[in-house]
């Protein structure tokens, strides 16, 4: 291993991460410190052509460090690395004649320009700031291979699955492992043995007696969802570099459970998938955003914010800014955790159906992983980061039978049980909601009859279906009915005209809804108007816009606001879910 020539002061194991992926084959030239102790023992090791101080965080103490070097070994080129212009600070005022500024590296093309400058120029040379390339696109394949590699490293060194769940995944994969083995090795770590208790112990099995061993616990919860908790638990303890993101990871988790219980419901009925096995692959679908949140922080940032407003996924931008997806990257993550391939593949393509290459069984796995991650985005259950709300497939559709009553079944049924590991795992609140007192109990009310108008062929899920799932009572009706007539005897609390699939004309919508309004005083939603210009006039009051299409919680948070108001008795105080 060769010695280091360049020396970074930082506290942030992101960046770390970052410079040790854009480093690749020269890692052994970098060497890392985060106290004077750790700068004077590699100062002491070789030949420091540069020594690096990240000022991006408080309290970094970076341009002492700095001054510190200098009198040491004034030879030494110094870099501070900062986001803003600190030379106006007193601390940075004596650094400002002999000291490079450069901006933190966001990904890993402009960490790769930073560390070439610092190895290849020699003492006394002034390097370029990095700067966010102009042309965002790869050049070549040559450079996708090449951040292939570096991403790469970078998974080589992230730990291991935990050792108890790798003890628990060799006892499951033998014949011969009894119950008493796999819950001696739960009991190994009392946290998880506790919530395998409080799981079993929980409204999800409503037992009659309550279960006080672990043991017993494993021969009523089966292998197999014992797998799937201890691997979903003690992955979601692991740390990625950061213990701050740009994800909320409470609700990262309720958003991959909810994958995982939808994709079991989905997979039900197919004899080639196990459900429990469908239930991993949805928990597992999004591991590649724990990498990127936790390494690739700035870029992934500046990858999120380019997608709001844009109707692009976010694959296309993480690519931009960070060289791979983040499907890629789980991908190479589950490699590394030696997480079987049908899952991989999973990983892989729970954004786009693969090639009919593969097996019908593994293309019928990625199907239902696919199809429930689009579902759990129109539910509002977690969210990983922004998206797009697609519609399911037709090819979806076809393949995994979703008609009107299988869906609703499988949607209802994923709510009913995300609510229940929520409870039993202590995952995030839903925030749309208002939450009771401890001293005052929340009163219950009826949900609000809602009146649906939608295009005949409409998109999958549709929003009466949405709103059935969620316990509201739900009039439907088609464009082209005789809706002004209907009007008059349709009883509802809230009307919601779905013009998706359709090309509404502002003035022709503007005569209907004050012709309804003579109708109906019940409040009325607009969905999907995206390029329609309203003039403000043609709309009359109580009567709301939504451009884009709305998921379960954007309709909830409408409702709630159109049919509680003060000083009136509400008619919808919670949710049959909330």
């Amino acid at each position: 291993m060769g010695k280091p020539t360049v020396v970074v002061i930082t506290e942030r194991e992101s960046l770390r991460g970052l410079l040790r992926a854009a480093a690749g084959a020269n890692v052994s030239s970098l060497g890392f410190a985060t106290s004077r102790s750790d700068l004077m023992i590699l100062l002491g090791r070789g030949d420091i052509r540069a020594v690096v101080a990240d000022a991006s965080g408080r309290g970094t103490g970076a341009c002492a460090h700095l001054l510190w070097v200098k009198e040491r070994q004034p030879w030494v080129r110094l870099v501070l690395m900062a986001k803003e212009d600190p030379w106006d600070l007193p601390e940075a005022s004596q650094l400002r004649e002999f000291a490079t500024l450069v901006k933190p590296p966001s990904g890993l093309s402009e960490a790769r320009q930073l560390l070439r400058s610092l190895l290849s120029q020699e003492p006394g040379q002034d390097a370029p700031a990095p700067g966010l390339p102009q042309d965002l696109e790869c050049e070549s394949e040559d450079v996708d291979q090449e951040i292939i590699l570096s991403v790469t490293e970078l998974i080589d060194q992230l730990p291991a699955l935990p050792l108890v769940v790798q003890r628990i995944l060799n006892l499951l994969g033998r014949e011969d492992s009894s119950p008493r083995q796999i819950a001696d090795a739960i009991s190994l770590d009392p946290a998880l043995a506790a919530r395998v208790l409080r799981l079993v112990n929980s409204a999800l099995f409503s037992l009659a007696d309550p279960v006080t061993t672990v043991q017993h616990a494993v021969r009523l919860l089966g292998f197999a969802e014992i797998r799937n908790l201890t691997m979903g638990l003690k992955i979601m303890e692991t740390s990625f570099g950061q213990a701050e993101g740009i994800l909320d990871r409470s609700k990262f988790w309720e958003h991959s459970l909810a994958c995982g219980v939808c994709a079991k419901h989905l997979a039900m009925g197919f004899p080639e998938i196990d459900p429990e096995e469908a239930f991993l692959g949805g928990l597992l679908h999004d591991i590649g955003k724990l990498v990127l949140d936790g390494y690739f922080q700035e870029a992934w940032s500046e990858a999120m914010e380019r997608c709001q407003g844009l109707e692009r996924l976010p694959l296309e931008m993480e690519k931009k800014m960070v060289g791979l997806p983040h499907t890629t990257i789980g991908r190479m993550l589950a490699q590394h955790w030696k997480i079987p391939e049908l899952h991989q593949a999973a990983i892989e393509h729970h954004h786009q159906m693969p090639t009919r290459e593969r097996s019908e069984a593994e293309y019928l796995f990625c199907a239902v992983v696919l199809a429930a991650n689009l579902l759990v985005r129109w539910l509002d259950l977690g969210t990983s980061g922004p998206s797009l709300l697609l519609p399911i497939p037709q090819e979806l559709i076809r393949l995994l039978r979703l008609e009107e009553r299988r869906l609703q079944h499988v949607m209802a049924s994923t709510l009913k049980e995300v609510k229940e590991w929520k409870l039993t795992l202590g995952l995030g609140k839903n925030e749309l909601l208002s939450q009771p007192s401890q001293e005052e109990p929340q009163e219950q009310g009826e949900p609000p009859r809602i009146w649906v108008i939608s295009p005949a062929l409409h998109r999958v899920p549709s929003l009466s279906q949405i709103l059935e799932v969620s316990g509201c009572p739900v009039d439907r009706s088609s464009w082209g009915e005789k809706l002004l007539e209907k009007a008059r005897k349709v009883q509802c609390q809230a009307l919601i005209m779905d013009l998706r699939s359709i090309k509404p004309e502002p003035q022709k919508i503007g005569l209907f809804l004050r012709a309804m309004r003579g109708r109906t005083q019940a409040p009325i939603l607009l969905v999907g108007i995206n390029g329609v210009d309203f003039p403000p006039q043609s709309i009359p009051e109580g009567v709301h816009l939504v451009k884009g299409p709305p998921h379960r919680g954007v309709l909830q948070k409408w409702l709630r606001e159109v049919t509680v108001r003060e000083g009136e008795k509400p008619i919808c105080l919670s949710w049959p879910d909330s």
